[in-house]
């Protein structure tokens, strides 16, 4: 997989590969693991790292220098794995299986409900951790009885900056988190990304359907669903980066597109409609904008 430098991001890219080169060796050290893989930018730029740290290098195709101390007599294998369940917006089964093939790894989906768990579905502010150790506890078994020492996931630096509770957990189970370990952060990843030609580098970031629902707010596969048409209808008409976080019969849409494509009328009343039909009652527009963790607890600094 080439990388394509860009004139116009000498800085960042200079950088960025810096980084990258940190992180292939680091790969190096990981010939056999299980990776959790969302199809997000950044699980993806680490599935296609791997690939070209091991693969390639095993093909003698990658463009970047071996390091003398390579192991390549070793026989490498990432297992990707995406955990099915109503967390999950539709469709993302079908853009992770496009993505595993493009970089041509080996892939495998889990069939999984955190929502039977009173402690994911009651939604408490640690709702994320329970979740997540659910999860991953199920990945290490799968891992282990597949012969795959470690479990992988696409944690970066800037994950760190939120309110993650769900980070606790993955410390807990051992996850390595190969981005996080170099350094990296969301513009390194992004900008690899698009050297590397990988079609996610300017997808915008992902997070389960759960984080749209006020924490104490129970969980159903209905609100679930409410969102996601939702979001997935505002798309359809060119709104990208863009969050409908429910609030009962409110609908609060947070835009990180500019406030002035909302207030087309023809646009509104279409927008209006649609999440009526969905069952909202109303229907409003956050004068804030998109922002990652609106609904985490607020403290006081």
């Amino acid at each position: 997989m080439k990388l394509h430098r860009h004139a116009d991001l000498p800085d960042i890219q200079t950088e960025s590969l810096l980084k990258y080169s940190q992180l292939r060796e680091l790969l190096l050290q990981i010939p056999s693991a299980l990776l959790a893989f969302s199809g997000g930018v950044d699980s993806t730029f680490l599935l296609a790292a791997w690939h070209d740290t091991w693969v390639k290098s095993q093909l003698n195709e990658s463009n970047i220098p071996k390091p003398d101390n390579s192991p390549l007599s070793i026989t490498p294998r990432m297992l990707a794995c995406t955990v099915d369940s109503p967390l999950l917006p539709v469709g993302t089964l079908d853009l992770t299986v496009s993505l595993v093939r493009q970089i041509g790894a080996e892939y495998r989906v889990v069939n999984m409900d955190p929502l039977s768990s009173t402690l994911v579905s009651s939604n408490p502010p640690e709702r994320c951790y329970h979740c997540k150790k659910m999860i991953f506890q199920s990945l290490k078994e799968l891992a282990s009885a597949e012969g795959l020492p470690l479990v992988l996931n696409g944690e970066q630096v800037d994950d760190h900056l939120d309110f993650r509770p769900g980070h606790r957990a993955l410390k807990e189970l051992g996850i390595r988190s190969p981005l996080a370990e170099v350094g990296m952060g969301k513009r390194h990843v992004r900008c690899l990304s698009q050297m590397m030609g990988l079609p996610t580098w300017d997808h915008p970031s992902m997070a389960c359907l759960a984080s749209r629902i006020p924490y104490g707010t129970p969980l159903d596969p209905k609100k679930l669903l409410q969102v996601d048409e939702a979001e997935r209808y505002l798309r359809t008409l060119g709104y990208d980066n863009i969050r409908v976080r429910h609030h009962g019969e409110i609908a609060r849409i947070e835009a990180g597109d500019s406030m002035e494509k909302f207030l087309n009328a023809a646009q509104t009343s279409l927008m209006v409609s649609k999440l009526k039909s969905l069952g909202f009652r109303y229907v409003t527009i956050d004068l804030e904008g998109y922002r990652t963790g609106s609904l985490n607890p607020v403290t006081d600094k």
